[in-house]
């Protein structure tokens, strides 16, 4: 009778959002902003760049809880 080893899976993005997620939601939230600069310097009213704010910090807010989340499953429920 042949026994099979057990390996456990590895997910190789958990590990990257693991690691970089704070980094990778700064840059998600710093794309609106810079387009809403953008469009301002292309004649667009400034007001753009308070809505880009907004929708940046929303955007980071929302990320980084994820990736806070993402590390408490990683942490309790993952293999190491």
């Amino acid at each position: 009778m042949t026994s099979i080893e057990y390996t456990p899976p590895v997910y190789p993005v958990i590990k990257f959002l693991v690691a970089r997620g704070y980094a990778l939601a700064l840059l998600l939230g710093l794309i609106p902003v810079a387009a809403s600069v953008w469009l301002v310097s292309e004649g667009w009213h400034i007001a753009f760049i308070a809505a880009g704010t907004f929708v940046g910090a929303i955007l980071w807010l929302v990320f980084r809880s994820y990736v806070e989340v993402l590390r408490i499953i990683a942490d309790t429920l993952m293999p190491r």
